[in-house]
């Protein structure tokens, strides 16, 4: 059962609150077939501009293979799994407060049953790594001929997915590494705030701490200029740093969703003004950690690296 966006019960929670949504803009989309790596990097990545990939992963063996529930069960004898059975929140003690435990193979029965066409599960931000049960999945991950040599990441693992059924995620925005969202199995909407929001430090608290779960509101008449876009089945969605985003089913069957990252380039944290790099720094420099004392070398190289590419028309 596929939502209209008016009938979308996730809608209402996540997305109806944001002032401006009603009259959303559209996030620019390209052909995969079309887009080179030159054009990726200069005019969407470097501009730190999001834009849905038409058609960016349909040609993955993932793409074949993984709304199949019985190729889940293939990575060797069964074992035992966390799942959620509500959306994916900010506060991980609400977060965890009702996940279970079970084998994985009983999972994906419930995940790929309609029984309960209602029913609520998420299998959060699962790591694929050579190490690990999910090993086997990255084989059917073929990568883009537009980001053919990906830098590696600051702080997010390469590749995790989400499998899901009816299962949301709250506002929030990536502080570091490049993204894109790849849907590999289903249909999802995102709403999304570029970074130059007003009111920008009342708006990150309130969406960062889930302050509409109370009920509070934002000034309607503070306008975010939202953006939504549909992400469908083998699209990939450019999510870059710093822009808040929400995400919801747009149907109630089993999806599969790729978080595809890598590293940024360092100029993106050298405009001192901007207030995602000034949060940025502040919570990397206190409580001082192992990365406190490398942050005045990286504010100095990123501070150079973004004056060069602004005088340069880069950015």
């Amino acid at each position: 059962m596929k939502y209209t966006r008016t009938e979308n019960p996730y809608y209402k929670e996540l997305f109806s609150f944001i002032p401006g949504v009603e009259n959303a803009g559209k996030v620019t989309t390209v052909e995969a077939e079309t887009l080179t790596e030159k054009e990726f990097s200069e005019k969407w990545v470097s501009k730190n501009e999001a834009c849905l990939v038409k058609g960016a992963v349909k040609h993955w063996s993932a793409s074949r293979k993984w709304g199949d529930k019985e190729y889940w069960k293939t990575f060797g004898e069964d074992f035992n799994i966390h799942i959620h059975p509500q959306r994916n929140f900010n506060n991980t003690a609400l977060h965890n407060s009702k996940k279970f435990e079970t084998s994985f193979h009983k999972a994906i029965d419930r995940f790929f049953s309609q029984e309960d066409p209602k029913e609520i599960l998420s299998l959060p931000a699962e790591v694929i790594d050579k190490n690990n049960v999910f090993a086997p999945l990255e084989k059917d991950i073929e990568g883009f001929h537009f980001l053919k040599n990906p830098k590696k990441t600051l702080a997010y693992p390469p590749l995790r997915f989400f499998l899901y059924k009816n299962a949301s995620t709250s506002w929030h925005y990536h502080d570091v590494d490049e993204t894109l969202m790849c849907q590999i199995k289903g249909d999802k909407l995102v709403c999304l705030l570029r970074p130059d929001i007003p009111n920008v430090k009342e708006v990150t608290s309130y969406l960062n701490n889930e302050e509409y779960i109370s009920g509070k509101k934002l000034d309607e008449i503070k306008d975010l200029k939202p953006l939504i876009v549909e992400a469908k089945e083998g699209d990939a969605l450019y999510i870059p740093i710093h822009w808040f985003h929400s995400v919801i089913p747009v149907d109630s069957e089993a999806g599969v969703t790729l978080a595809y990252c890598w590293g940024n380039s360092f100029h993106k944290f050298g405009n001192l003004t901007d207030y995602f790099v000034q949060r940025m720094y502040k919570q990397v420099l206190w409580p001082i950690g192992k990365f406190t004392f490398l942050m005045p070398f990286l504010g100095l190289y990123s501070v150079l690296s973004y004056g060069i590419n602004k005088i340069s028309g880069k950015i």
